[in-house]
């Protein structure tokens, strides 16, 4: 199934891609709407090709009862000195006891356990400075593999690296050159929040200005600002948490479709998305709760209801393709849009980086956040 509808999603976005080439009037818009819900398969079939175990072992039912932190805790194995690496992790398999647990849930000793495991393997002093949501979020992104530690350590391992490489860390008060002009070409923003209190984002992929983004920025560049927008969403997260003192690591993602035309579906924007689709994906795991794709045409919210099937249940409950009533739609699910509708320009990410600052400090944003039962339990790790 995971093979078809990756298959179904190549060849629709294709097709449609290398038909823009010479459209005929009204097939226009039809063949962009193909394309991106191509666009869409295909990056939901990449989803399932990591998660396959996770999928396989959670099925089509709801997610199990989480687990609650034992009163004593279990006495922790004996542990190999020797970082694992990536050619010594297990084959990509799922534990069969396994059940996600919700982000502002206290960690388990299960889980403390990974992380006392990952900070003798990174050393104490490297383990420090990882960023609260961003170890957590690792941790809980493997935890369905049988080599959850090791799985953990090294893929965490290799986005500390990529962060140290591309001047990441810091990056919040470090804002990338041309940041204006990238954020008036890539219309992004947050607009709201849910009934459980995650941030709610609005992309305007409709509103990219193809032209002058490729005309200012190559693929590395596009990836800088991108990079600094996520981290800046990281912030807000931190924010957010602080504010509401509950754990909220994850955010509600609105794809408005309005104003899609062939340039948006052009191989070399798909590509560049694509590109960082996937960095983004290994970086950041474990960080979107749902996603709407919005003013969606009728014929690809018909195209969607044929294709969905192929998709697994789970990740497709992550998605839903929404028509003009949107509005409607995304307040029966608890969203709330500030001002009650999306503007028609939407807040700056850099705008929005400066205000977090100046009330809580770079240093404070970019450690993350973690309950105080969480610090107090982490900084007992080096008891065992």
């Amino acid at each position: 199934r995971r093979r078809r509808a990756m298959a179904v999603g190549d060849t629709l976005a294709d097709l449609a891609s290398g038909a823009l080439a010479q459209p005929n009037g009204t097939e226009t818009l039809l063949l962009v709407e193909i394309a991106l819900l191509g666009l869409i398969l295909t990056q939901l079939s990449r989803l399932e090709t990591r998660l396959r175990p996770v999928l396989a072992a959670a099925g089509p039912t709801s997610p199990r009862a989480q687990p609650s932190r034992p009163t004593s805790p279990r006495k922790p194995r004996q542990i190999s000195s020797n970082p694992p690496t990536m050619e010594t992790l297990l084959p990509d398999a799922a534990k069969k006891d396994f059940g996600p647990v919700e982000e502002w849930s206290p960690l388990t000793t299960e889980e403390l356990d990974v992380a006392r495991r990952v900070r003798l393997w990174l050393g104490a002093e490297r383990f420090d400075k990882v960023p609260y949501d961003l170890l957590v979020t690792f941790i809980r992104g493997y935890a369905y593999r049988t080599d959850w530690a090791e799985s953990t350590f090294v893929y965490l391992e290799r986005a500390l690296k990529w962060r140290s490489e591309n001047g990441i860390d810091g990056i919040l008060c470090n804002t990338p050159a041309k940041r204006e002009t990238f954020e008036a070409v890539c219309p992004s923003g947050p607009v709201g929040f849910d009934a459980d209190g995650h941030m709610v984002i609005c992309e305007r992929l409709g509103r990219t200005d193809v032209t002058r983004l490729f005309a200012h920025f190559d693929e590395d560049q596009y990836i800088t600002h991108q990079a600094f927008s996520r981290e800046v969403v990281r912030a807000y997260c931190t924010a957010n948490s602080i504010r509401r003192q509950k754990r909220l690591y994850k955010v509600v993602v609105l794809l408005d479709m309005k104003s899609m035309g062939m340039a948006h579906v052009s191989k070399r924007l798909m590509s560049i998305v694509k590109t960082v689709n996937s960095l983004f994906g290994w970086y950041y795991p474990e960080t979107v709760h749902k996603f709407y794709v919005i003013n969606a045409p009728l014929v690809f919210r018909t195209a969607w209801s044929i294709i969905r099937p192929l998709v697994h249940p789970i990740t497709a409950a992550k998605f839903h393709i929404l028509g003009p009533d949107w509005r409607t739609r995304v307040r029966a699910a608890g969203i709330q849009i500030k001002g009650g509708d999306l503007p028609d320009s939407l807040p700056s990410w850099s705008a929005e980086a400066q205000r977090l600052i100046q009330e809580y400090s770079g240093p404070v944003l970019d450690a993350g956040w973690m309950p105080p039962d969480d610090l107090k339990a982490m900084a007992e790790l080096d008891r065992f």
